[in-house]
């Protein structure tokens, strides 16, 4: 079993956070993410809010939801703000960074730490480091007394914590500013192997952690100091509590989602639900293997060499994601390429952009790998056995509506039955 890495995180603003989603299901319609693609970044929607609710967006809908502890609700009082993962699907641009104040020159060494550990927590609340980037910074700050003990302040509560034995413990009082060290850059001799040291963190003879100079520290203050050093990093308080996000979010299909299947489960079928009158709309592979198993089109079909298409060729001149076929709103088709090296051709021309698509028409994305698109279960009413197509399946007559087949009279735009726009 893998162990779990908890993940980097920031705050976030409630309007990056719709840009995020926005700009993901824009990249899914444009065919550029494939379902499990999309599955697996909806990871990242999981939010936390001050009070450690957790908080998730179900980008396809549009729809927020909280969680109880034990299920997912629907959720409409979103904070500004939201904790929760690095990672987005797409870049967000973040707040400008701002510097901390200058401490003014009658300030403490005490105020003065005080005042960078809240100016490093008011960065993370706002979103312009992560809790990574605020745990290194905080872990430089800290304050070394006569005795050799660091102190510091944590970064939730404002108590004064020092370091003795090996560990962070709480203090009543702050160090009294009187037994406070002041530091030099190193130079003498190493504490390990005695060899000369100037102005280094580590020794470049033995590598040992080689501690600055500080005046006023007894020689016996050195040790807690080397002990101390080499906790390097550990804080006293977490920038933020670590923690995973609950599974069931609504509507995401994970673990496998089927390459033609749907992310979000469609509702059930009433049984007394009629039967479509559409025609079905057919690729048909013109030779190879896949001519004898024409493919229905659906709402969208990727085609292309990768694995996670819709409908993968291995064709030398085939492109990983080479063009998309996608069903328009008045239920015809229009195909795209996808930026693929060999072109997309249809009826022998190479396409330039979106392409609608007309029954009969041959497509072309490599030499070997040509497609006719076919309709069938047309009403009788528009096809007769005239009009059968060399691939056994009928086309409608001119005049007729391709998502229906209802005769439309001359002149006509749109079709009476169902209102599509005729070709």
């Amino acid at each position: 079993m893998e162990p779990h890495i908890p993940p980097t995180l920031r705050w976030v603003s409630k309007p990056s956070i719709d840009a995020a989603a926005a700009a993901l299901m824009a990249r899914t319609q444009a065919g550029l993410l494939g379902q499990l693609d999309l599955a697996r970044a909806m990871l990242s929607f999981c939010f936390r809010d001050l009070g450690g609710t957790y908080r998730f967006l179900d980008a396809p809908g549009g729809q927020w939801f909280r969680f109880d502890g034990t299920d997912w609700h629907p959720a409409a009082d979103i904070p500004a703000m939201l904790e929760g993962s690095d990672a987005l699907p797409v870049d967000v641009a973040l707040p400008p960074a701002t510097d901390p104040p200058s401490p003014s020159p009658s300030a403490t060494p005490s105020t003065v730490l005080i005042e960078a550990i809240q100016a490093l927590r008011a960065a993370y609340a706002g979103g312009q480091i992560n809790n990574i980037v605020a745990e290194a910074l905080l872990g430089q700050r800290f304050l070394v007394d006569y005795q050799g003990r660091a102190w510091t302040v944590g970064v939730q509560s404002g108590q004064w914590y020092a370091f003795s034995q090996g560990e962070w413990k709480a203090a009543a009082a702050p160090a009294d500013t009187r037994t406070l060290a002041r530091i030099r850059s190193p130079s003498g001799a190493c504490p390990g192997c005695g060899q000369p040291v100037e102005c280094a963190d580590a020794c470049p003879h033995c590598g040992a952690a080689v501690p600055p100079v500080l005046e006023g520290v007894s020689d016996e203050g050195y040790g807690p100091i080397l002990d101390f050093l080499q906790y390097a990093g550990t804080l006293p308080e977490p920038v933020t509590a670590p923690w995973t996000p609950p599974p069931g979010y609504p509507n995401v299909q994970l673990p496998a989602v089927s390459r033609r299947g749907p992310l979000v489960a469609p509702a059930p079928t009433p049984q007394s639900a009629p039967a479509s009158s559409r025609p079905r709309w057919l690729l048909q592979a013109v030779s190879g293997p896949l001519a004898s198993q024409p493919i229905e089109l659906g709402d969208r079909l990727r085609i292309g060499r990768a694995d996670d298409n819709d409908l993968s060729l291995s064709n030398p001149g085939v492109s990983r994601y080479h063009a998309t076929i996608a069903r328009d709103a008045d239920g015809g088709y229009t195909i795209a390429d996808q930026g693929s090296a060999n072109g997309t051709a249809v009826n022998g021309r190479r396409i330039a952009g979106p392409t609608r698509l007309q029954p009969g028409d041959r497509i072309a994305v490599s030499g070997d790998a040509r497609f006719v698109i076919a309709v069938e279960d047309l009403p009788a009413r528009c096809a007769t056995p005239q009009q059968a197509s060399p691939h056994g399946v009928s086309a409608p007559l001119q005049g007729c509506c391709a998502t229906c087949g209802t005769p439309a009279r001359p002149g006509v735009k749109f079709c009476p039955q169902c209102g599509s726009r005729l070709v």
